[in-house]
């Protein structure tokens, strides 16, 4: 069986997570783009390297039912997700359910 030679993708560089934030900008207004985008910033390199295992990685599907899901979610869970981002532990709470000493 020959050996594939054919060259391997290209990275998640900056343009392709460039494309990504552009798209992100299209579809939210900038206050609801915001979050989004500093989840792109910080979460997209592991999520376009992450599914060029694909032959055909499904990226902008992928970005699709993240902005759906975003548009959908119910406004007292982003308050819920805002108030989370400032206390990183709030999983670890001694009055969560399911906390475990």
């Amino acid at each position: 069986m020959p050996m594939d030679l054919s060259p391997l993708p290209e990275p998640a560089g900056p343009s392709r997570l460039a494309a990504l934030a552009s798209r992100v900008r299209a579809a939210l207004a900038p206050a609801e783009a915001t979050d989004l985008l500093h989840r792109l910033d910080r979460w997209g390199p592991d999520l376009v390297t992450g599914l060029e295992v694909y032959p055909e990685p499904p990226v902008d599907r992928v970005l699709d039912l993240v902005l759906a899901a975003h548009r959908d979610r119910r406004p007292a869970l982003v308050e819920l997700d805002q108030r989370r981002l400032l206390r990183p532990d709030w999983f670890a709470r001694p009055e969560q359910v399911g906390y475990v000493c």
